[in-house]
């Protein structure tokens, strides 16, 4: 078996940690037993230290004495291992028993960079769906995402098929551990959480690796728990915008485009104000600090990278469509309505959080799109 190695930031989880963890030490028996699961705690002033110590004595826990971000506590995590996959997970994240092979198996691909599980919300109200599975396009120099038929990542022919995915979720992604560490880990520009994952896709297209979804991997996400009790619902709504300029800032290496989006975020600021929205130009005058950062890695970016964001919109649509077609091939195991019931079951259960939208044009410039806005727009 691979050697595998999970780390979990947590910052001021306690109850989440006490809650998840006896569901990654079940998955860690079915995978083998011994695998390493380290707790980065990022400065935490509840109870987590205790708990862990107390309640969960086989966590091998690396503690920051003040919190650094949750970029900052995945960098510390995967340089204190040395298994070459390491999974990251949230602490509201569970996971189902055997969600760990069916992601290690992919890298047995040279070129594969991150293999993400398919991720559940709790409620039907969590869309984690839209970061499950995203295919990206270009709309007046802003990213946008295509709807799938996402239930057909449930049925049991979708295992093994090579399904691309834009960007890897950091709530629960197995990562190629020396090609993170090669990529200096998730960008400290946007800190302290928000966008920092979707940086990490563009970054890794570019220099020619994949980044996968593996439908028969299953995890269950309480969205957010960790965001939602350590911040207001305007600061994250604020850094959410600010860090989607700063994604464009550093990511659109077309000059044309990004000019093209800097002069439509100015426009979009300025009609905020007439419109008695502020949240715009507060976002933007937030960003400005950072847009020199931003541009200089750009710079890098342009001199690295093998693909442009283009041509990684192209390269996702066309593998999409390849796949689906492989999958249309493949006779149906289900043979009998008890099997079926059970997956349309599946899909209730989730909280139907699976759309079952028209599927992604072949031609992007001549036919309606099934769109929805990058999170934060």
């Amino acid at each position: 078996m691979t050697p595998v190695s999970i780390v979990i930031p947590n910052w001021n989880g306690a109850h989440l940690l006490r809650a998840n963890l006896p569901s990654v030490f079940a998955a860690v028996d079915r995978y083998e037993p011994g695998v390493e699961v380290l707790v980065v705690d990022d400065g935490s002033t509840d109870d987590s230290l205790q708990i862990l110590e107390s309640e969960f004595p086989a966590v091998r826990v690396v503690a920051h004495e003040a919190n650094r971000g949750f970029g900052a506590a995945c960098w510390t995590g995967v340089n204190s291992t040395e298994d070459p996959v390491v999974i990251l997970l949230n602490s509201d994240v569970r996971v189902e028993p055997g969600f760990i092979a069916p992601l290690v198996r992919k890298f047995e691909s040279k070129d594969t960079f991150a293999a993400m599980p398919l991720i559940f919300g709790q409620t039907s109200r969590d869309r984690d769906h839209d970061v499950t599975f995203t295919l990206p396009y270009l709309k007046r120099g802003k990213f946008r995402y295509l709807r799938g038929r996402w239930s057909t990542l449930l049925q049991p022919r979708a295992a093994g098929l090579p399904w691309y995915t834009f960007y890897p979720c950091g709530a629960a992604v197995a990562l190629h551990r020396e090609r993170f560490i090669e990529l200096g880990g998730f960008d400290p520009l946007f800190q302290p959480f928000y966008y920092e994952d979707v940086d990490f896709g563009f970054r890794s297209w570019r220099r020619g690796w994949t980044c996968q979804i593996v439908p028969e991997s299953r995890v269950h996400h309480q969205v957010s728990q960790t965001i939602g009790t350590n911040f207001s619902k305007n600061r994250v709504q604020l850094l959410r915008k600010r860090n989607r300029i700063l994604l464009h800032a550093k990511n659109l290496t077309s000059a044309d485009l990004l000019w093209g989006f800097m002069l439509r975020q100015m426009l979009r600021a300025i009609l905020g104000l007439f419109r008695l929205r502020v949240i715009d130009l507060a976002a933007s005058l937030w960003a400005l600090p950072r847009l020199p950062l931003a541009l200089r890695k750009r710079r890098l970016e342009l001199r690295v990278g093998r693909r442009s964001e283009k041509d990684i919109c192209q390269l996702l649509l066309a593998h999409y469509e390849k796949t689906k077609e492989s999958l249309d091939q493949i006779e149906d195991p289900l043979d009998s309505v008890d099997d079926k019931a059970d997956v349309a079951g599946c899909d209730q259960i989730t909280g139907s959080i699976f759309s079952a939208s028209s599927e992604p044009p072949a031609n992007l410039a001549t036919r309606n799109l099934p769109e929805r806005r990058a999170s934060g727009s």
